[in-house]
């Protein structure tokens, strides 16, 4: 329950990844699918993260609003836009992913230095919450 309190309570938290405005997870998250994928669409965009194609579009007011994504018409499309990170947005993009890596391999060594049937029976324990949290 702690870990899952101390999740639940990060959502709210903003974090500066090198630049001027701090950034909320969806919005971290937002610019982490566009650096991912340039070029992508809000429809895609809303589709890649799970969320309404009207939560995207908040998310990505906010973030041009703070000079993080820059969106245009697309090409061979009306009504759909193409999506692209700004040099702002590249500095976060890259700080976050960073921040990622060094998370990941914290947590690679200290299981590394784990016995293997250890490491087998946390994965087990580990799915089993997912899918039982999932439903």
């Amino acid at each position: 329950m702690r870990i899952a309190n101390l999740v639940a309570a990060s959502e709210d938290e903003t974090r500066r990844f090198g630049t001027r405005f701090p950034l909320s997870k969806a919005e971290i998250h937002t610019i982490e699918a566009v650096g991912d994928h340039p070029g992508i669409s809000v429809t895609e965009l809303a589709a890649l993260r799970g969320i309404s194609k009207s939560a995207a579009s908040q998310v990505l007011a906010r973030l041009k609003a703070k000079s993080m994504v820059d969106q245009s018409p697309a090409a061979g499309s009306a009504r759909d836009t193409s999506l692209e990170l700004t040099r702002e947005g590249a500095v976060a993009y890259r700080r976050h992913a960073a921040y990622h890596r060094k998370l990941y391999e914290a947590i690679e060594a200290r299981l590394a230095a784990l016995p293997p049937s250890f490491t087998g029976e946390l994965e087990e324990l580990l799915r089993e919450i997912e899918d039982r949290i999932s439903g």
